[in-house]
């Protein structure tokens, strides 16, 4: 399948190289060598051929008149904690080194990139041939600077099911967690756990807009819905309180997923991929 789509493959140890050797063994030989992408192990520790390794690497690749190599690339471990600059520094001549090396043991030049996308803000020196944007494909920059400079382009929204009046001294949710020290007005709305809204964003932890303002939750968070206190928001729009059916913004440009990911202690990443598949999505195309 590789060979029929034309793909173009990451070989990242001697055990993958060697299965691209016995797919290409078995297809016979081609017309054009297939394209592949090096991926070098500079730090970070996860996948990636360690330094010990490029000798053999180059060997078999030399041995082999079917593979070409296509790039050779490596990913910062902490591209945007100015902490660990020096790390990142050495990350980047490791990889310009083993490039070194490479090409002038295959004689052809290729392709080397390593930025991702703190990264190409951070040390734009650095760009090589390729950048990789990452989160920042996103809108999602790594501090506040960043944030500024980029369009949000990814919102989570629902509507606001139904309005409740709770009586002081009253509990709200599973295991009564959720207690009214005063009447309060609460929203309930349709998104819960399940959805990916994390559960450790109950009793006031997260936070949703409604009509622009924040709204805290109160109690636990359902599998299928949350509540939220708007007794605060009633208040302020006296002349247009919010009503069942109004939208709610569980992030988006009024609040961004960084700062959901903040009160949960997390990185956006983690927000956007735990969205489940039940979540209708809608694209706009400009």
């Amino acid at each position: 399948m590789l060979m029929q789509y034309n793909l173009e493959p990451e070989i990242y140890n001697l055990r993958v190289l060697g299965l691209l050797e016995q797919a290409i063994e078995k297809q016979g030989e081609t017309g054009n060598p297939i394209p592949v992408h090096i991926k070098i192990d500079t730090g970070m520790h996860r996948l990636g051929f360690d330094s010990t390794e490029i000798d053999g690497l180059i060997k078999r690749i030399k041995e082999n008149p079917q593979i070409k190599v296509q790039s050779v690339f490596s990913h910062l471990a902490a591209s945007e904690d100015p902490a660990e600059d020096d790390f990142t520094f050495r990350q980047i001549i490791s990889l310009k080194e083993v490039c070194d090396i490479i090409q002038a043991e295959l004689g052809y030049p290729f392709l080397i990139h390593i930025l991702n996308s703190a990264g190409v803000t951070r040390f734009s020196e650095f760009q090589m041939d390729m950048v990789r944007l990452g989160i920042g494909l996103y809108g999602v920059g790594f501090n506040d600077e960043e944030q500024n400079n980029l369009r949000n382009v990814s919102t989570l929204k629902t509507i606001i099911s139904q309005i409740k009046k709770v009586k002081a001294g009253e509990t709200i949710g599973y295991n009564r967690k959720g207690v009214a020290s005063t009447d309060r007005i609460i929203a309930i709305i349709p998104v819960g756990y399940a959805d990916g809204f994390n559960r450790r964003l109950g009793n006031g932890k997260g936070k949703v807009m409604i009509k622009g303002i924040p709204a805290r939750t109160i109690g636990n968070i359902s599998m299928d819905s949350c509540m939220v206190d708007i007794t605060e928001l009633v208040n302020l729009q006296k002349e247009n309180p919010p009503r069942e059916g109004d939208e709610v913004i569980v992030f988006g440009d009024s609040f961004s997923i960084r700062h959901m990911a903040d009160d949960l202690e997390t990185i956006p990443y983690e927000i956007l991929t735990g969205i489940s598949r039940r979540v209708k999505r809608v694209y706009f195309f400009e």
